[in-house]
């Protein structure tokens, strides 16, 4: 027999084998159906108003099945299985084969939005969710951009005092959330954070403007969340009176301080007074609240403060000197890392008001500032798992 008679018979018996495999696995399907192993995959589903789920027949010729529901209205089902939730309430899905029904309980939910109303202070963000785990490709509008923005994701970025909705549509059903914008004050904030386990165990920021307009803090700290409790303008002489509704009530995992640009001026008593009453707050924070870790970010020096350049170096130096004394408080090197080789600002990461970080420069604070903190929350995390196993 020669190579090409060979190949020729090699070809013909794959082709039978492969004929004879396609008539069994029918007689294969029949048989298992026939021994009573027939069966349904889910006794018991439930589903948010919107989803689809496919329900399978064990052991029975698919095409042969019949499919029905009880109630149109909470349910419907497709010829293969293929199951539609329509509405809030409960119905039996039906699969008929050989005069035999086999039912499975299906319980719709009602589709709906993770928040119906929010209230949030300008420069602050909220994310909205449906409850759907496959709604992830919603799209979300805002009555009123000027007031907040919301973007592909659900993620709303207040802009300003007022008031509009967040509509979120999925699947031809639209929902909406009623959004208030309201300015940055104390009692604002207080009742935009409301001090329940909703917001305990979060990182909350405090502190001046520098952090009052970090718009992107929430991005910079994922996948932890953020409370932003800062306020521009504000001294450490307030926070030293605010401390405890303003951060130690949310109970945080950590906390960010930014406080004491406002106090300074070119006078070194005023800088030693400030240096003062930094640490004062920070002992405070580390009495109430025991090993969370709390980091200083250093006082960034600006064009327009340069007259009180040297007081900053002074306070930052002291502040520094006390952080490394102390378990669990840690400064944030910051001004090194915005400022040039000389020690003056870098003005790339500065507005044109040579005061506030512009968008390069939060990237620098995300670096040294987010990056800290999550550093160090990780390290905990990955001690406590350790502890465990």
């Amino acid at each position: 027999m020669n190579f090409h008679t060979f190949r020729i018979r090699f070809l013909h018996a794959g082709v039978l084998l492969f004929a004879l495999l396609l008539l069994l696995l029918p007689r294969q399907e029949a048989q298992a159906a026939s021994k009573g192993s027939i069966y349904l995959k889910e006794k018991k589903v439930t589903m948010i108003q919107c989803e689809h789920h496919r329900l399978k027949l064990k052991g029975a010729v698919s095409s042969a099945v019949k499919w029905s529901s009880s109630d149109l209205s909470v349910a419907e089902v497709s010829s293969t299985g293929r199951v539609h939730a329509l509405k809030s309430g409960r119905c039996r899905i039906t699969a008929t084969y050989k005069k035999k029904k086999y039912v499975c309980k299906v319980t719709v939910r009602e589709l709906a939005l993770s928040e119906t109303s929010v209230c949030l202070v300008r420069g602050r963000q909220v994310k909205l969710s449906f409850n759907s785990r496959y709604a992830s490709k919603a799209s979300w509008k805002s009555t009123n951009p000027k007031v907040a923005s919301v973007d592909e994701t659900g993620r709303v970025q207040a802009i300003t005092s007022g008031s509009c909705e967040i509509q979120g549509r999925w699947r031809g059903v639209t929902l909406s959330c009623a959004l208030e914008v309201l300015s940055t004050s104390k009692d604002n904030l207080e009742k935009s954070y409301s001090a329940d386990e909703k917001n305990y165990g979060k990182i909350v920021l405090a502190g001046s403007s520098s952090l009052d307009l970090w718009n992107s803090s929430p991005q910079a700290f994922e996948p932890y969340e953020i409370i932003n409790m800062a306020m521009g303008g504000t001294r450490t002489t307030q926070w030293l009176g605010w401390y405890e509704s303003l951060i130690v009530r949310y109970r945080p995992s950590a906390v960010v301080v930014y406080v004491g640009a406002n106090d300074l001026n070119s006078a070194r008593t005023v800088g030693e007074l400030n240096m003062s009453n930094t640490i004062s707050l920070l002992k405070k924070l580390k009495r109430d609240l025991g090993d969370v870790p709390i980091f200083y970010v250093g006082i960034c020096p600006c064009y327009c403060r340069k007259g009180a350049w040297s007081v900053i170096r002074t306070s930052n130096t002291m502040v520094q000197q006390y952080c490394s004394l102390t378990k669990n408080v840690y400064y944030l090197d910051l001004p090194s890392a915005v400022c040039l080789a000389d020690g003056t600002p870098n003005p790339e990461y500065f507005l044109s008001d040579l005061l506030h970080p512009n968008a390069k420069g939060y990237e620098i604070w995300k670096q040294v500032v987010a990056g800290a903190v999550k550093k160090e929350l990780d390290k905990r995390a990955e001690a406590a798992e350790d502890a465990v196993s």
